[in-house]
């Protein structure tokens, strides 16, 4: 369903990281009023337009106990938590062109993760994009599951964490032949995390040429010292003779 370039006032974008799925940014859609997630704003980049999802629910869910999800399979996700209750929902577009939502799991978080206090409620607070794998906050820190192996490990023990970014990885360019091509590659860099790297790297570099250069001095005049000495050592013993 297409939608207007102004939101109702009523709604906002919630602050979570959007999701990207086939080159398209999804966005969980709150009501002001209950903080509650009631639609899915898509954002496609190739056709620069707004639309609007309906839930996989026929109702609203708590914002923080919901969360978007780029699965494996290549198609976006929807899971939320209710008590105890992990839900799992993935969208496909059938043969006849319409997209809808299929349930894919039902899990209880109690066989799955360590639960000291079941009245406390459970929060979502990020995924990794591609692999099923979503981060859960409860009352003994925020656990990583994957909902494919239902493997989990701990990942830290801070809980009050508004959304939890992981990465996989940092490309960092080989072959650059000079600091200009470094700098000026940084600063085309959108990342702030891999410009400071970058500029890590060229102090650490610029720290060891200045060491090299140091070091490659040092010997030069000693060398140049010591021939020096040798040859009026060696003119001063000649006029002795």
């Amino acid at each position: 369903m297409l939608c207007s370039s102004s939101l109702d006032s009523g709604l906002y974008i919630h602050q979570a990281p959007p999701v990207f799925v086939q080159d398209t940014l999804h966005f969980k859609l709150c009501n002001r009023a209950e903080d509650r997630v009631v639609g899915i704003l898509k954002y496609d980049m190739s056709t620069n337009s707004l639309s609007l999802i309906d839930m996989p629910l026929a109702w609203s869910v708590n914002a923080n106990a919901s969360i978007l999800v780029a699965m494996e399979d290549d198609s976006l996700g929807f899971a939320h938590v209710d008590g105890l209750i992990l839900n799992l929902w993935s969208r496909h577009m059938g043969s006849d062109g319409v997209a809808s939502w299929t349930q894919r799991a039902v899990m209880d978080i109690k066989d799955i993760l360590p639960i000291r206090n079941p009245n406390k409620r459970l929060r979502l607070i990020g995924s990794v994009e591609g692999t099923d794998i979503i981060f859960v906050t409860t009352d003994l820190g925020i656990y990583k599951i994957n909902l494919k192996s239902l493997q989990w490990n701990k990942v830290w023990e801070r809980k009050k964490f508004q959304a939890f970014i992981p990465y996989m990885s940092f490309y960092n360019p080989q072959g650059l032949r000079n600091d200009g091509d470094k700098k000026n590659l940084l600063e085309g860099s959108s990342a702030e995390v891999r410009a400071q790297a970058g500029e890590d790297d060229l102090e650490s570099e610029s720290d060891e040429d200045l060491e090299s250069e140091s070091e490659e001095d040092l010997e030069s005049e000693s060398y140049e010292d010591l021939e020096y000495e040798s040859e009026e050592d060696l003119e001063s013993e000649s006029e002795e003779d």
